[in-house]
């Protein structure tokens, strides 16, 4: 048996399902813990998986306060076995190397604790088990087809905002990228796409508005994030922040003229460093920011 509690919102989740789903073995049971977001938005093919929802604030102290700590005690004391993420310590920072630490225990009960467990490979070969909401499938449709003439080609753009602006990596490096990354991306496709029709997704609607002011074909989602990820997985290709999210959203799309564009080093993109390690892929076109007069 595996058991591991969600950490974060919906692509962090999608991470770590992924990891749970390419950890387990063939024939263990695998216990979802405040999965909520994840499972609202995909449906997981696969067997053997107890869920259990976050149904109330109570019951989220008793896993936090009680049943965690329990489990990383018994993990530390080898009754169960353990599975970690590997930090090392920089600047007094703990940085996450995008590798993991395992142990064995004396029951065949597995307790991850809590990480965002980001890698391409893992996530690649989990994604043929997650299906998006099919209700969310078809309201993405309509809102295409509503926004979308039918001789364009929809390519999504996805701007993260929120708690990136205050985020730092890597000696107080910004996570957040700048407009001229979003702009030379979407010139990139265009030269490749040239009807190109850009579906602006933020978590900041107000920001993408403004964006899109100098965006001549161009739409801003204001839909749900679970048929945002639907709008972008039916998009033909896509422009990627460093976000969880949006890397999702290009996993559940199938890129024809153009591979998904992405920040070379994804958060740690101003410091030229891979953050978190793990995530370079031959499914994405990474776009170096720092070059950005030679890679546009």
């Amino acid at each position: 048996m595996l058991i591991i509690q969600s950490n974060g919102r919906l692509g962090n989740q999608l991470f770590q399902l992924a990891f749970a789903l390419t950890e387990r073995g063939e024939r263990e049971w695998l216990v979802l813990y405040d999965f909520n977001e994840a499972l609202s938005a995909c449906a997981v093919s696969s067997r053997s998986i107890l869920r259990i929802p976050r149904t109330s604030k109570w019951m989220h102290r008793l896993f936090n306060r009680v049943l965690l700590p329990m489990g990383r005690l018994l993990g530390r004391s080898r009754v169960f076995g353990r599975i970690e993420p590997d930090y090392h310590l920089e600047a007094d920072r703990r940085v996450d190397t995008g590798g993991i630490r395992k142990q064995g225990g004396i029951l065949p009960v597995t307790f991850v604790d809590l990480g965002y467990y980001q890698n391409a490979e893992r996530s690649a070969a989990a994604v043929k088990q997650l299906h998006i909401n099919g209700a969310s499938i078809e309201q993405a449709r309509v809102w295409l087809s509503a926004v979308v003439e039918p001789r364009l080609v929809p390519v999504f753009v996805h701007i993260r905002r929120g708690d990136y602006l205050e985020y730092k990596i890597f000696h107080n490096q910004a996570a957040v990228l700048p407009n001229e990354y979003y702009r030379a991306a979407m010139a990139r496709i265009t030269r490749t796409i040239p009807n190109a029709f850009f579906c602006i997704l933020s978590d900041d609607v107000a920001y993408a508005r403004d964006f899109a002011v100098n965006c001549p074909r161009s739409c801003v989602s204001e839909n749900s994030q679970e048929i945002d990820l639907a709008i972008m997985s039916l998009c033909h290709t896509g422009v990627l922040s460093a976000s969880s999210f949006a890397w999702w959203g290009s996993m559940f799309s199938h890129p024809r003229e153009q591979l998904p564009i992405a920040p070379h080093y994804w958060l740690g993109w101003a410091a030229e460093r891979w953050y978190p390690k793990g995530l370079e892929s031959s499914s994405l076109d990474w776009l170096n920011f720092n070059l950005i007069d030679d890679a546009s």
